[in-house]
């Protein structure tokens, strides 16, 4: 059985179910003593193990939904994809039913997409990939691209779970740097203080972030269960303090104090407004050369 969970990759977990179903083939053929059996992987195996991972993720997700239309039976109006008119194909895929279904120069996928749920982790591997294949672009070409050829519930929420921090986020305020037109004041003074407060309001923003998705990487963690590499001498760091940003004083380490395990447990650090002595858990080692 296949651990969906051990995989970090849609390409990688794809290939694992093709060479299963290649495996089986070959198997089957040997079996048979058909020795005209390929012995190697090809596109229409891949795309196979795409479909069964998605049957896997509609069978997981939406089951009793499933059992209503192989029942021909309607499914319940309190089903979350109801509205979504959704049929199962000749492969027991279950698909959308759109408006596009009549128009012959539309591919049948676009016409008729793969429903997935967003709670799904082979729907979490899936958006990776188009993330990934788009270099983290804007946020709306991985949606129009996905919806070529299926249909994710709440999309938008779960590929903004997956945006990177860029440069561009504090540059331009975006990872593609397109941002709605705003209205601004026409007197002069208006327009500076609405400025400031938006360059204010963004900066809050990035500091956010910062903290939800760098800092983790810079502070000290699992303290208990692996040996963490101590700050030592010389180190730059972050003192961690309560506050909104531009509050955290750098400052470089001086003086260590070790506990009775020879690990280090405080230290004294020189800021910008003198000695201060600390808890290494509340010093943030910053990744730098000097």
């Amino acid at each position: 059985m296949v651990v969906i969970e051990r995989f970090s990759r849609w390409e990688k977990l794809v290939g694992s179910i093709a060479r299963i179903h290649w495996l089986i083939k070959y198997l089957k053929h040997k079996f048979q003593g058909n020795i005209k059996c390929e012995d190697a992987l090809n596109q229409e195996q891949y795309v196979k193990a795409e479909i069964t991972l998605c049957i896997w993720a509609q069978k997981e997700h939406y089951e009793a939904e499933i059992k209503q239309m192989l029942s021909l039976k309607q499914i319940p109006r309190s089903s979350t994809i109801y509205k979504l008119c959704p049929f199962l194909d000749e492969q027991s895929v279950m698909r959308m039913r759109g408006r596009i279904g009549a128009s012959p120069y539309v591919p049948y996928g676009t016409k008729y997409p793969i429903i997935l749920s967003q709670k799904s982790r082979i729907t979490f591997l899936l958006v990776d990939k188009f993330h990934r294949r788009y270099k983290h672009g804007n946020r709306e070409t991985v949606v129009n691209e996905l919806r070529q050829q299926y249909y994710v519930p709440k999309l938008r929420a779960l590929i903004a779970h997956h945006e990177a921090l860029t440069p561009n986020h504090f540059l331009l305020g975006s990872s593609s740097g397109i941002k709605q037109i705003e209205v601004h004041p026409t007197d002069i003074k208006s327009t500076l203080r609405s400025s400031w407060k938006l360059a204010q309001h963004l900066l809050d923003s990035f500091w956010r972030r910062w903290l939800r998705e760098y800092l983790p990487v810079i502070t000290r963690q699992d303290k208990w269960f692996t040996n963490i590499k101590d700050i030592k001498e010389g180190d730059v760091v972050f003192v961690i303090e309560s506050g909104n940003r531009n509050t955290w004083r750098r400052g470089l380490v001086t003086k260590l104090i070790k506990g009775k395990d020879d690990h280090v447990r405080q230290a004294w650090v020189k800021t910008s407004t003198g000695l201060v002595r600390r808890p290494a858990v509340k010093l943030a080692l910053i990744d730098v050369q000097h």
